[in-house]
């Protein structure tokens, strides 16, 4: 984001959170075909040389990004939400709905459209302070169940779950 506020500081002042993101897809779609982990391996770079944990990923949108964070023992959280709520929170903040070439972007989609991933599911539609209040112990629980789930594939993924208390919110 840095780099791309550099590059486009006019637009970036400008405040057009639509013109943004398709600012910013375009750039990651450009650095993802030279390294398609390029974003992830940096992030862990950075992870294990300051040290950092818990860690929580709060942006994880394609299913490549699941399989490599969920390969090193995250616990993948798939925050939900209805359309109609989405779209109206999106309208209140921005004044505008994205537009169609923003909606229909491979990262607004991709980790959708990928069948069979296990996710921890927290409901997103009654508004910030409910998902607050009940984020903490629903994950808890949720945690508790994916673990058991992912225990009965490999011992391998078993082991590495118990070892990292990370999350990679999709």
């Amino acid at each position: 984001k840095q780099i791309a506020e550099l590059l486009y500081a006019d637009v970036f002042a400008t405040g057009d959170r639509n013109q943004k993101r398709i600012i910013l897809q375009k750039l990651g779609d450009l650095l993802r075909s030279q390294n398609i982990n390029i974003f992830n391996e940096a992030l862990v770079r950075e992870i294990e040389a300051k040290k950092l944990a818990p860690v929580v990923i709060s942006d994880v949108r394609y299913s490549m990004e699941y399989d490599f964070f969920v390969s090193r023992g995250f616990i993948p959280v798939k925050i939900s939400i209805e359309d109609s709520v989405r779209f109206e929170r999106l309208l209140t903040r921005d004044g505008s709905y994205p537009s169609i070439e923003t909606l229909n972007h491979k990262s607004e989609n991709d980790i959708c459209a990928a069948s069979g991933n296990l996710f921890v599911e927290v409901d997103n539609n009654h508004g910030f302070a409910e998902l607050e209040k009940n984020t903490a112990e629903l994950i808890e629980n949720q945690i508790i169940n994916y673990k058991k789930l992912v225990s009965g594939n490999t011992a391998e993924t078993a082991h590495q779950t118990d070892c990292y208390m990370k999350s990679a919110v999709m």
